[in-house]
């Protein structure tokens, strides 16, 4: 999955924002500070930043190092509690590294806490305020009611974070329940996959809107909220609202801005019909026939005896955390990689870190730089820097290794490495990109055709 990794000058961790307030594991920086994760692109980054005495320039750069937003934060009085707050808007582009800047290096002070990112359909979070929704049946419906929490803001389901300091609350509903009470911009990010309705309601002290974005981070649709009559009483009448994204979309989270407060409460969402979620078992085997089949934290795996399974439009198989393999458990097949790999929101294969042909009889995996770079992982197997990607088999079960494909400018070439390498017992024929310095580990048994 990768960590986010931090860099930059003048800069070190700390536990208090030195203006009294705690925040956990916070950055604070003099001069700059520059984070990605990893080799993975994120898809959406926020944050809170604290700028003294001088302006903070945020931005952030794609896959081909190129601009893609800059903004500037301005300058708070070093006695202000409240943070500014960043929020991405790229337009679906993937972004590969953050940078921070201070417009004056030799004065002031950056803090930068509460990060979060989303990374292949996955919220990552760090400090934050986490707030979710009662357990529900998997794969859904999923429903909040907020009077369910126990001991503070930890529900199944859904991720909350503010915009602002201080920002969201619990307080005592009107029936004996629980709500949430915002007062600043706060994202409700909805940890499932295939989301493809949402249900919540919202009372407004003067008015609020409620933004629904997809996996790109795109905005789908926008719905305002009047003001309540008799916000805050026992005679309040909260907004329901009901959303349902166009056939193919799926929400990743809804944002609430408020016009000063506004309560939330009662969330349910429901994912699309044919989504499938794996225990988190390890060494579980999951055998996939029709549906979006997705892993949870540990090593799963997910078998297929037809390839051509993958081809129906609504197949797909996605691992999640841990080393997933998929397997293939037929003789005779072979699977062409080409299209299944890509964007993790649109692809039909990903986060899979391992291919087994081993089966009942011979198979065959077709596969280029571009599918090892989509699937493959930093020190996976071997620690030496390098995203690598593993295909294991036995005699008789091919491989064929081709340079990018599609509109890829591919510069260098595959070649066989002098030594192999032995990972839990089993020998490896290690093949390396000359440019990418990519893996692919391949067990020894199966032939390998460079393309």
């Amino acid at each position: 999955m990768g960590e986010l990794s931090f860099t930059g000058e003048g800069y070190h961790e700390i536990t208090s924002d030195n203006l009294g307030g705690a925040v956990g594991a916070s950055i604070l920086a003099t001069k700059t500070i520059t984070f990605s994760h990893g080799k993975f692109p994120m898809e959406m980054v926020s944050f809170k930043i604290r700028s003294s005495e001088s302006d903070a320039i945020v931005k952030l750069y794609n896959l081909d190092g190129a601009l893609i937003q800059s903004v500037t934060i301005p300058k708070v009085d070093p006695s202000a509690t409240k943070n500014s707050f960043f929020s991405s808007q790229t337009n679906g582009e993937l972004i590969a590294r953050v940078e921070i800047t201070n417009t004056d290096k030799t004065k002031g002070h950056m803090i930068l806490t509460q990060v979060v990112i989303k990374r292949d359909g996955e919220v990552h979070l760090a400090g934050i305020i986490d707030l979710a929704v009662g357990a529900g049946a998997t794969p859904g419906p999923f429903a909040a009611n907020i009077g369910s929490t126990v001991g503070g803001y930890d529900f199944d389901g859904i991720r909350v974070h503010s915009a602002l300091d201080y920002a969201v609350r619990e307080i005592d509903g009107h029936a004996g329940g629980k709500h949430l009470e915002v007062q600043g911009p706060t994202f409700f990010h909805l940890d499932k996959y295939g989301v493809q309705s949402v249900d919540v309601e919202v009372a407004a002290k003067r008015s609020a809107t409620v933004t629904f974005l997809d996996s790109y981070n795109k905005i789908i649709q926008t719905i305002e909220v009047s003001a309540t009559t008799g916000y805050g009483t026992a005679s309040s009448q909260a907004q329901k609202i009901s959303y349902q994204a166009p056939e193919g979309v799926s929400i990743s989270h809804f944002m609430v801005t408020p016009n000063g407060q506004a309560q939330v409460d009662n969330i349910k969402f429901q994912q699309r019909a044919g989504v499938r979620t794996l225990l988190d078992s390890p060494d579980q085997e999951s055998d996939v026939t029709a549906g979006q089949y997705f892993g949870g934290a540990e090593d799963d795996v997910l078998a297929v005896d037809e390839v051509a399974r993958l081809s129906s439009a609504d197949t797909g198989v996605h691992g999640g955390g841990g080393i997933d393999t998929l397997k293939l458990t037929g003789a005779n097949q072979t699977l062409d990689l080409a299209g299944l790999t890509g964007l993790p929101t649109t692809a039909k294969i990903s986060s899979i870190e391992k291919i087994d042909l081993t089966g009942t009889g011979n198979n065959t995996l077709k596969l280029s730089l571009n599918d090892v770079l989509n699937l493959g992982g930093r020190d996976l197997f071997v620690a030496d820097g390098k995203t690598q990607f593993m295909v294991n088999g036995n005699a008789g079960d091919k491989v064929e290794l081709s340079k990018m494909h599609g509109n890829g400018v591919d510069p260098g070439s595959w070649a066989l490495a002098a030594n192999t390498v032995t990972v839990a017992g089993q020998v490896y024929n290690v093949y390396e990109h000359s440019v990418t310095h990519a893996e692919l580990l391949v067990q020894q048994a199966v032939v390998t055709t460079l393309i």
